[in-house]
């Protein structure tokens, strides 16, 4: 009795039209994957980003905030004693003496803020009065930042230095706006210092 042997292959064509879809599946699904690995790096970028820009918000409003009306007395500028806080004109640079709550009670550091290789940051120096250069803490609290600048307000108008006169120098501004781009985005700070009373020297 003869066996039928009717088995039936694939064509060529059959084989080649088999390998066109496949190239086709396989390109679609990797351009959606590329685009999103693409788009899960630029999220986790912005997402990055917004943390750090909330971080130093938060530490510049608290070091503002606690700031305290003491005359800033340190390595740098010996003439400015009566300053409680001071930035040159158009400078990249904001200093003042912070009030620090400890277990032992009250303790003052003087802080600086600085833009500077395109970074903001911040210094803590540990022993405030004067301040000493080689006890201190420095962090980036930024980077890829441009056009960075420090604005202070007083009498219905803005300025790029304090203080801004003699006469007021004992005295906080009533606003402290701190600027900056950050990928050509622009982004700012401001802040009120709550002191409430001027530095007397006897």
């Amino acid at each position: 009795m003869a066996l039928s042997t009717n088995l039936k292959g694939f064509t060529l064509i059959e084989v080649l039209i088999s390998l066109v879809i496949f190239s086709i599946i396989l390109t679609i699904t990797s351009i959606f994957l590329t685009s999103s690995i693409d788009t899960l790096g630029i999220s986790q970028s912005k997402s990055q980003k917004i943390k750090d820009i909330g971080t130093a918000s938060i530490l510049f409003r608290r070091d503002v905030r606690q700031s305290a009306n003491l005359p800033i007395r340190n390595f740098e500028f010996f003439d400015q004693t009566f300053n409680t806080m001071y930035s040159q004109v158009n400078s990249n640079k904001l200093s003042f003496v912070s009030l620090n709550k400890s277990s032992d009670g009250y303790t003052t550091n003087y802080i600086e803020y600085e833009f500077i290789d395109n970074n903001l940051v911040r210094r803590q120096f540990f022993v405030a009065n004067p301040a000493d250069i080689n006890q201190q803490q420095s962090i980036e609290l930024l980077k890829n930042v441009s056009q960075g600048e420090f604005e202070f307000y007083t009498s219905n108008r803005w300025f790029n230095y304090w203080p801004v006169n003699q006469r007021i120098n004992q005295r906080p501004p009533r606003l402290i706006r701190i600027k900056f781009n950050i990928n050509e985005e622009p982004y700012q700070f401001v802040v009120n210092p709550t002191i409430n009373y001027s530095y007397v020297e006897e």
